[in-house]
């Protein structure tokens, strides 16, 4: 609820009453948002930390005597994010770019370094205050798996979690040799896949990651449900009406897709517009490209942001529409 709270809020900012009612309806219309509390996964979890580190920004534009208390509570969301999933980051390092080519350098400056201090505290005392009370250090050491893993699991298939790859790491003793072993790896695997080969595999793993409109929620949703009713039909893999659930799904985020590639195309045109705002068209390329190079995840967490950028592909066409109405009008 606090997502989807944080998303109007910006959609009114960047786009009025109109745009807070339009983020309601995508969110009504994608089906499994309302699965998402039944798969609870770091995906989910995270979700709120994006949408709201760039609503706290525009808080922070808004209030010009006051933005480096806004910066700080910014940083802070995407920090907190970061701890649950890292693909929070984006959102942040995104809005560094956009500041970069609608503020001053000074201005740049100050946030970037503002935000790196808040961030590197905040995971400082986690790490030194937290952590160790959550796992023990030898524990981890021994059944950690290091970031590379992800990495080295979407250089072969379809990018996705392969059990095999995991087996392999866990029969390693501890995560320092598992790291060892996969610096090994990573470019053995780029060498046997070669150039079209990797180029291959970067299309197969962006169909999974954003061309899914269920969100492969069904992957959870079948995990031997205790009791199974109606719904069941439309959400698991073998319900009798699972097509039409999967068709509606998959038309609703080919639309959102769709007005998010107008959306990027203005942005990429009007980028230097310092009214322009495209932190969330760059935040979801940022997570394609983000994706390309882990292992094959889903994209719950950067919804809010794929919507905002959906809602900016809507204004663009009204905009284009105005404009030609403009035109026949003088004629």
């Amino acid at each position: 609820q606090l997502t989807v709270l944080c998303t109007c809020a910006v959609a009114k900012r960047l786009c009025g009453a109109a745009g807070e009612a339009a983020v309601l309806c995508m969110y009504v219309l994608t089906v499994p948002f309302f699965f998402m509390g039944a798969v609870f996964y770091t995906d989910v979890l995270s979700m709120l930390f994006p949408i709201l580190t760039y609503y706290l920004y525009l808080k922070a534009k808004e209030s010009e005597k006051k933005r480096f208390i806004w910066w700080i509570a910014m940083a802070a969301a995407a920090a907190v994010g970061m701890l649950i999933k890292m693909t929070a980051a984006i959102a942040l390092i995104a809005i560094v770019i956009q500041e970069i080519f609608s503020g001053s350098r000074k201005r740049v400056f100050e946030m970037a370094g503002i935000s790196a201090v808040v961030v590197v505290c905040i995971f400082a005392a986690f790490h030194a205050l937290i952590y160790p009370s959550l796992i023990d250090p030898e524990r981890a050491e021994e059944r950690g798996m290091p970031y590379s893993h992800w990495i080295v699991m979407g250089l072969h298939g379809n990018g996705a979690y392969n059990g095999e790859d995991y087996a392999r790491a866990q029969a390693l003793p501890n995560k320092t040799e598992r790291s060892r072993a996969n610096a090994e790896l990573i470019p053995q695997r780029i060498r046997e896949n070669g150039v079209g080969g990797m180029l291959e595999l970067f299309v197969r793993k962006s169909v999974r990651c954003f061309g899914n409109g269920t969100y492969a929620l069904s992957d959870f949703l079948d995990d031997r449900p205790q009791q199974r009713g109606t719904l069941h039909e439309f959400v698991l893999y073998d319900g009798k009406d699972y097509a039409l659930y999967s068709h509606f799904c998959q038309g609703v985020h080919t639309a959102l897709m769709l007005l998010a590639v107008i959306s990027g195309a203005f942005a990429a045109v009007y980028a230097r517009r310092r009214d322009e705002p495209f932190v969330p068209q760059l935040s979801v390329f940022g997570l394609f490209l983000f994706l390309l190079m882990t292992s094959a995840r889903y994209i719950q967490n950067y919804m809010p942001l794929l919507f905002l950028s959906a809602l900016s592909g809507l204004k663009s066409i009204h905009s284009l529409q105005v404009r030609r109405r403009n035109k026949l009008q003088k004629v």
